[in-house]
């Protein structure tokens, strides 16, 4: 039987995410799934794959695979959790309040979250 390459072991990482309401993975998930350190030979591999568009960066360190996408209905807080996934962090209640149609504001492709780490504001095009 042969061994798969490092990109089809990271294609399968991101293929089992998916099956399990995952999909978005941050480097050091990727280096555990692929069971290697996170050096340049990962970051170099992922921006191969970035290239050849089997994947898609969507912020710093962290990504998805175009084959296997996460859900485009939950996709969004997938990635606003991994980008502050050291903090406590949660959906503001105007998003809360706008999702649930509660407000009429309506918006489309944006998540307001608060946390108690540090400000910014992240553009993150899901798909």
């Amino acid at each position: 039987m042969k061994a798969l390459s490092k990109k089809e072991q990271l294609l399968s990482a991101f293929a089992a995410s998916s099956k399990v309401g995952g999909g978005v993975l941050t480097l050091a998930e990727i280096a555990f799934y692929l069971n290697t350190q996170n050096n340049i030979a990962l970051r170099k591999l992922l921006t191969d794959c970035v290239k050849k568009g089997m994947v898609r960066r969507l912020a710093a360190g962290i990504y998805e695979s175009t084959l296997t996408p996460p859900d485009p209905m939950t996709a969004i807080y997938k990635v606003a959790k991994k980008v502050r996934g050291g903090v406590l962090n949660y959906i503001s209640l105007e998003s809360q309040l706008s999702h649930t149609g509660v407000i009429s504001q309506i918006v489309m492709g944006r998540v307001t979250m608060m946390t108690k780490g540090r400000t910014g504001t992240g553009v993150f095009q899901v798909s």
